[in-house]
C-alpha cells in the first residue's frame, strides 16, 4: 500500500528546495514549512522496517537511490529533509548525476509517496 503526502507550505505551494535547504542549516523547527502534521512517525505507515530507500528521478536522466535508518522517532518531516539533502548532494556534482534542464532553484517538492515496503519517492515540479 502506498500513502501520499501532499507536501503544501501554508500558502499552499510546493516546498521549495533551495529554501528549504536554507531554513534546515538555520533552525531545527521545521514544523512552520508543513501545511499538514508531519511529526507523524515513519514507522506507522512502513511497519518494521529499520531501513527507508529514497528515491528521486527528476530531473535526472537516470534514478539514484539512498538508504536511511529510521527509528521509532523518524518523522515524515525528517524524511523530508534527508530528500533535500539529497537534492543538494546530486546537484553539487551535476554532470555525473546526469541532471538536465533544470537548476535547484526552479524545483519544488510537490509529493511525498510513501510505500509500506519501506520504499519512498517524491513528486518533484518546476
Amino acid at each position: 500500500m502506498t500513502k501520499r503526502f501532499e507536501l503544501n507550505t501554508m500558502t499552499d505551494e510546493g516546498i521549495h528546495i533551495q529554501s528549504f535547504l536554507k531554513a534546515i542549516r538555520r533552525s531545527k523547527d521545521l514544523t512552520h514549512w508543513f501545511k499538514h502534521a508531519f511529526n507523524y512517525p515513519v514507522r506507522h505507515y512502513i511497519g518494521d522496517h529499520t531501513l527507508l530507500h529514497l528515491s528521486v528521478d527528476y530531473p535526472f536522466h537516470k534514478d539514484h537511490c539512498k538508504v536511511i535508518c529510521i527509528t521509532p522517532y523518524t518523522t515524515i518531516a525528517d524524511v523530508m529533509v534527508e530528500f533535500a539533502k539529497f537534492y543538494s548532494k546530486l546537484y553539487k556534482t551535476p554532470a555525473q548525476s546526469e541532471v538536465w534542464g533544470h537548476c535547484l532553484a526552479d524545483l519544488a517538492f510537490e509529493y511525498l509517496y510513501i510505500k509500506d515496503d519501506g520504499t519512498a519517492r517524491v513528486s518533484v515540479g518546476s
